[in-house]
């Protein structure tokens, strides 16, 4: 593990697992969907890097199916060969009525992947986040990842949470 400067805080490693409600063509993906799952990927990024953690992403995926054995779903295997020590899933809820792709809420869930354990989970709304009434969609979307990684941060840095079977 590196040290974090100033905290103190060992850095952990952590991949970054979206999915959306909107199901997209693999080839062809809605660019709207894509820029608004990127704004909230960057607040979560942008807060667990300023902590000093290694975090990365797994793009855009078509679908995390929700299989009964944990370690058989994709992004535990993907946060496993990428060195990940913790997996931060999210899905994204849009709401699409008249040609519009209006991100809603944010639903996540924290592993720690050598017990397979859910640490914490949570959600976040759009609505929940605005401060004004003329705010862009992707500004949102960035708050939203940020609150999602100010709640993280805080089991990261408790190891004690970590609950092994």
């Amino acid at each position: 593990m590196l040290a974090a400067g100033g905290g103190g805080v060992c850095a952990e490693t952590l991949l970054v697992f979206a999915t959306n409600s909107v199901v997209m063509n693999a080839e062809e993906p809605d660019l709207r969907v894509v820029k608004l799952q990127s704004a909230v990927e960057e607040g979560i990024m942008s807060v667990l890097f300023d902590d000093g953690h290694i975090v990365f992403n797994a793009g855009i995926v078509t679908s995390n199916e929700p299989l009964s054995i944990v370690s058989d779903r994709l992004s535990v295997r993907l946060a496993k060969n990428g060195g990940a020590s913790w997996l931060l899933e999210v899905d994204l809820d849009y709401d699409t009525r008249d040609q519009e792709v209006v991100l809603v809420q944010a639903v996540y869930r924290l592993y720690h992947l050598d017990s397979l354990n859910e640490i914490t989970a949570g959600e976040v709304f759009t609505r929940d986040v605005r401060t004004r009434e003329d705010q862009d969609d992707q500004v949102l979307g960035e708050l939203m990842g940020k609150g999602i990684g100010f709640h993280v941060i805080r089991f990261l840095a408790d190891s004690s949470v970590v609950k092994f079977p």
